[in-house]
């Protein structure tokens, strides 16, 4: 029992003991870049490491901070009382830091939604690191290191450096150390390497180029186009990487008096790269955060449907058992025949919902990359005088007529090419309201089978020919009504021909009919 506060305090002080030193070697290195008044530096990862140990491990480190931040500043030649000075400040800035921000924001994913990330900006990166850079900066002034006149410069460099180190450092930290985005790139590795290299080679292209004037740096446009992939593709943990990784490059080129941001002397070359930074983290950090808001939000609309389905789907089937019950009890009674009638009605009916809910299901697997296919070798032409023959009990104005023949079973799974069959004979029974005839062609394609489905109704206009497998898109017709339908026939047809290897061809042309078809392979 002795030993268990032993060796709590022993990893307290080496919890302790290694942020000290983080904090140590990261001072000396941004003070190495042309501190303004030796202690004053554009370039200051110390701050992004202390807000970081306190956000991820607690207030208990807050000494750490302190002692790392008095030693490297008396090791540059601080007064004791100005190094004490100074430790105080870059400690209280760590402190008042997450304070505001477990005060003002409870949210468990920092950088994931827009109010967090701009509470972010303003509590820790404005307000918080001001308390650092005014007392530091006071302290100076007071130990005679810091004229009044530099207090200006002085005081917005080393806030510069401070916000620089919030908004980029920080954020690469939180999601490196807190272990919520490790599985971000595992679904798309290789594009992830891709993004990176494009990402360093855009960068090299920009910052490593001769110097010259910032009105001739056009090439700065092109640093937008990998933080919007990235963004975009995966994420605050992708924009976080690529924020970084062009700073690191834009410092490291800038230092060695390369790209659009030399000037006369170092700090003011930093001071106009960091501000420019600044912008680029402020926006990419915003617009990362709106693109994951809107992620969830498709994904909690997905998750919705796919349990309202499910949801339904129960009642539903106890419905249709309770009816196939009475329907046998009451078959062959000669008295009650509009009963009978009523309840095959209901019958039809409850088929259709079970149909509606299933393409929800499936719009919502299709989404979640969750739609599963059973391949098996099956004969496709019986297939479809099943579908033609379920179809036309039900079609009192349509004739469904069928042509050819097909001499190979194929491999595929029957139930999804059944319901992608059901889809395009209802849309070309639904689209023909003048028509009497639907038909069906079957033929032979070398190693493949070739199903065409076509009416002769309204037609399609050729620009609609792609948008029409759009989720919930719906045809207009000619006088400007909309055609009955959730508008996700197509949409699920065409994916589940997709995932079979093959696509859904269309010709079509207004007032002349639609022909859709698509080919399976052959066993």
């Amino acid at each position: 029992m002795d030993r268990l506060p032993i060796r709590l305090s022993l990893w307290y002080l080496i919890q302790l003991l290694f942020l000290c030193n983080a904090y140590f070697f990261t001072a000396r290195l941004g003070l190495s870049l042309d501190a303004v008044g030796g202690f004053a530096t554009l370039v200051w990862p110390p701050t992004a490491i202390a807000l970081a140990a306190l956000y991820l491990y607690g207030y208990r480190l807050w000494p750490g901070i302190f002692l790392g931040a008095f030693l490297v500043n008396l090791w540059t030649g601080a007064p004791i009382l100005v190094a004490l000075g100074i430790g105080i400040g870059n400690t209280l800035e760590a402190i008042i830091g997450i304070y505001l921000l477990h005060r003002f924001d409870d949210s468990p994913h920092l950088f994931e939604n827009v109010r967090s990330v701009v509470k972010f900006i303003f509590l820790v990166a404005f307000i918080a690191t001001l308390v650092s850079a005014t007392i530091g900066v006071f302290s100076l002034w007071l130990g005679g290191i810091v004229p009044s006149l530099n207090i200006p410069i002085t005081l917005s460099a080393w806030w510069v450096g401070d916000i620089l180190s919030a908004l980029i450092i920080f954020p690469l930290l939180i999601i490196v150390l807190s272990k919520n985005y490790t599985n971000t790139i595992k679904s798309n590795p290789w594009e992830a390497i891709g993004l990176l290299l494009i990402t360093t080679i855009i960068n090299v292209i920009i910052f490593w180029s001769p110097s010259g004037e910032l009105r001739e740096a056009s090439l700065l446009y092109l640093v937008f186009l990998p933080l919007t992939w990235s963004a975009f593709r995966f994420g605050v943990f992708g924009t976080v990487i690529s924020i970084f990784l062009t700073s690191r490059i834009a410092i490291w080129s800038t230092v060695y008096e390369h790209g659009p941001f030399v000037q006369m002397s170092l700090s003011e070359g930093l001071t106009y790269l960091q501000l420019f930074m600044a912008v680029i983290a402020i926006t990419f950090l915003v617009f990362s955060a709106v693109v994951s808001e809107l992620k969830k939000a498709v994904a909690t609309r997905d998750t919705f449907m796919n349990i309202a389905s499910h949801e339904l789907k129960t009642p539903i089937t106890s419905l249709r058992l309770y009816t196939q019950v009475i329907e046998k009890q009451i078959n062959g009674r000669e008295d009650i025949p509009i009963l009978t009638s009523s309840l095959s009605k209901i019958n039809r009916q409850i088929d259709k919902l079970m149909t509606l809910i299933e393409d929800l299901l499936n719009v919502s697997r299709i989404q979640l990359d969750k739609l599963e296919l059973h391949q098996e070798a099956f004969d496709l032409q019986v297939l479809v005088q099943e579908v033609v023959s379920d179809i036309q009990v039900d079609s009192l104005h349509h004739t469904i007529v069928t042509k050819g023949t097909l001499s190979k079973n194929i491999f595929a799974d029957r139930d999804r090419i059944g319901q992608v069959l059901i889809n395009l004979l209802n849309n070309a029974i639904k689209y023909s309201p003048h028509a009497d005839t639907v038909l069906i062609v079957l033929k032979d394609e070398k190693d493949k089978a070739r199903v065409i489905i076509q009416d002769f109704g309204i037609g399609i206009h050729p620009d609609h020919h792609q948008i029409i497998f759009n989720r919930f898109y719906r045809i207009i017709s000619a006088n400007n009504t909309e055609i009955p339908g959730l508008g996700i026939g197509l949409f699920i047809s065409q994916e589940i021909i997709r995932r079979h290897g093959g696509q859904i061809e269309i010709k079509s042309e207004l007032g002349k009919g639609s022909e859709f078809s698509f080919c399976l392979a052959c066993t």
